[in-house]
């Protein structure tokens, strides 16, 4: 029997299982092999990233952006929350995974960071009422389907303080849409005016483009894996692996009109690529309140 794990079971797993290892996924992250050098490598990849965001978004946004407040949304061991906390006066990081939340409360600990502040649930956002300066969440909805991941996107947008900036990185596609043979050799890949009965500007989502490719498998007896649908507490015998990480792409357009209903007048879009997972991190602004 295949067990299906939803993206919060995978999570709360490698939450404790393998912290680094499932925000970074590259055997020198692994539990194993976590030294004193590769836990420093792990968060000055944190470092960077944050560098890099208040680079772009200072010379193209804001020139002056100096937030006091930031929110990071899947916060994990706190990667990208802790160089955040040396650049504010107060922080906050939600993640779902109670594992990762007891790993970041003892790596603030560990770094002498006390404006960190530490929540753990799948609703927690949803019942967040403050706002932040700088909202920010980076290679964590991909992990979420779709339809809750958009629910959780108006949810940033909303804590998103007037004249503050948001960050948010979703999945758009996989690199197989252009060159599939790279990822599946030994089973081809049929024409995309086949697979979606073509239809253009109406069906050329990325979801839309895998489900046709899942059918198309189906009917030549290959099988693939419907991930993100399991409940309840995980089989003691089948721990989820690698392989059972979800990542779901994003249609953009609801999106785009979230942020144009938040009053977004531009969005800086960012391009991503990991290794074939192609995303974009979506940069903007909202309004400064009328006084």
């Amino acid at each position: 029997m295949t067990v299906r794990y939803s993206s919060d079971q995978v999570f709360e797993y490698f939450g404790k299982a393998d912290p680094y290892w499932c925000v970074l996924t590259h055997d020198r992250f692994k539990a194993e092999n976590l030294s004193d050098a590769n836990r420093q490598e792990f968060f000055t990849t944190g470092e960077e990233e944050i560098a890099a965001l208040f680079r772009t978004i200072r010379q193209r946004i804001v020139p002056d952006f100096e937030p006091a407040t930031a929110l990071d949304f899947g916060c994990g061991v706190g990667r990208l929350l802790f160089p955040l906390a040396r650049r504010c006066r107060a922080v906050v990081g939600i993640d779902v995974s109670e594992g990762m939340i007891r790993e970041a409360r003892e790596n603030a600990r560990r770094f002498g960071l006390s404006n960190v502040r530490l929540l753990q649930g799948s609703s927690v956002l949803e019942q967040l009422e403050e706002t932040f300066d700088l909202v920010n969440t980076y290679i964590v909805l991909q992990h979420i389907p779709e339809k809750t991941g958009q629910r959780l996107f108006a949810q940033l947008v909303e804590r998103v303080a007037p004249g503050g900036i948001g960050a948010i990185h979703v999945l758009y596609s996989f690199a197989f849409v252009g060159d599939p043979t790279a990822f599946w050799p030994s089973v081809g890949w049929p024409p995309v005016s086949e697979a979606l009965s073509y239809q253009p500007g109406v069906r050329e989502t990325a979801g839309e483009l895998w489900r046709a490719f899942a059918r198309w498998l189906a009917k030549r007896g290959h099988r693939t894996r419907s991930l993100g649908q399991g409940t309840g507490p995980l089989p003691p015998a089948a721990p989820p692996t690698a392989n059972d990480i979800p990542m779901n792409p994003y249609s953009l357009n609801p999106l785009f009109q979230i942020l144009q209903f938040a009053g977004a007048k531009e969005v800086l879009a960012q391009f991503t690529d990991h290794a074939g997972n192609l995303g974009v991190m979506l940069i903007f602004r909202k309004p400064v309140a009328r006084a």
